[in-house]
């Protein structure tokens, strides 16, 4: 109930902006208008490389090119995006966490398919305080303007009303859909670390944790874990990229990874422990690869397509490994020691 209440307070704080914006702009909601239609800002698909596209600079003329680097294609978004969609919402455990909390299965599915609907309304309502903001600043060319990240803080700052509550309001928001991330993310990594790691190698050495015990463990992961994301969100400040990007980028090589690692053992019965982890090993490779060395020969990915590269890779790696190593040599001295 707390995430859904800090939704709540992330949605009102975003509607409130949208308003307050349009009244800040010169002529209003009539020069807003004027300014989507002249800028082309309704336009929603892009199907093939415009002239003026930053990813067709490298060969303008390919579209091959064009399809895997530009971030804001058609294709790539539709393709790689569901295969990144279907790593974070169906692998992930901060979003598993969220589903085992359902009363059932089937409220657990529903759920789930209401979210997609959501989500969207929820990109379309902060893309349109994105245009507003690109409509309001056209007419004050005078501002400096920051790193695009900094951009709406530098409005809220600057140009909020002030005595009305509505900087409160936008703070709130903020502030809720930041609390809503990271705690979900540090009890996923917790209680992941905890019962994938901690927990089996207690019990390989014949121990039983009590309650107290595991409880004061989980809490210790998740203070080292917002540790780790307070030194991430500091060195994510001297980041070329923004933060989205950044961070979608990180989820592509994650999520590919999971993926692959499930649907080997969902689809691959051969496939052993040893056979995933090899797997995902060689995709953590592809993807750095993809990432690092490609553009030293002026080729980008664009990083929708790092779900499924990873994906790929990891499969394929896997299925090879598991016929080139058939058993391995624990499965042996089990097999040895039945009667």
């Amino acid at each position: 109930w707390n995430d859904c209440i800090q939704f709540v307070i992330y949605v009102l704080g975003g509607i409130a902006a949208v308003f307050v914006i349009a009244n800040q702009i010169p002529g209003s909601w009539g020069a807003l208008v004027e300014f989507i239609q002249q800028h082309n800002k309704l336009q929603l698909f892009e199907f093939w490389p415009s002239s003026n596209d930053a990813a067709a600079e490298v060969a303008p003329s390919l579209f091959g090119r064009w399809l895997i680097s530009d971030t804001h294609g058609f294709w790539a978004s539709l393709i790689g995006g569901a295969f990144l969609t279907i790593g974070t919402h169906g692998t992930d455990q901060m979003m598993v966490q969220r589903y085992l909390s359902a009363r059932s299965q089937s409220d657990a599915a529903w759920a789930l398919g209401l979210s997609g609907f959501v989500v969207c309304l929820q990109f379309a309502l902060f893309l349109f305080i994105g245009v507003e903001l690109a409509a309001f600043f056209s007419f004050h060319p005078e501002i400096e303007l920051g790193r695009p990240d900094e951009i709406f803080a530098q409005f809220i700052v600057d140009w909020f009303p002030a005595n009305t509550g509505l900087i409160g309001l936008l703070l709130a928001a903020i502030l809720a859909a930041a609390m809503s991330t990271l705690s979900s993310s540090l009890n996923s990594s917790a209680s992941a670390l905890m019962n994938d790691i901690y927990l089996p190698r207690l019990k390989a050495q014949g121990k039983e944790p009590t309650t107290a015990k595991l409880l004061a463990v989980s809490r210790r992961l998740a203070v080292g874990f917002g540790l780790l994301q307070i030194a991430i969100g500091i060195a994510a400040q001297s980041l070329d990229r923004t933060v989205v990007a950044s961070a979608l980028t990180i989820a592509g090589f994650s999520s590919g990874l999971l993926l692959g690692a499930f649907s080997l053992a969902l689809f691959v019965r051969r496939a052993q422990a040893a056979h995933v982890l090899l797997g995902m090993l060689c995709g953590l490779a592809m993807l750095l690869a993809v990432h690092f060395l490609l553009p030293y020969w002026q080729w980008r990915v664009a990083y929708q397509w790092y779900a499924l590269i990873g994906m790929t890779i990891t499969l394929v790696c896997g299925i090879l490994a598991s016929y080139a190593f058939p058993k391995s040599t624990r499965q042996n001295q089990t097999a040895n020691e039945a009667p």
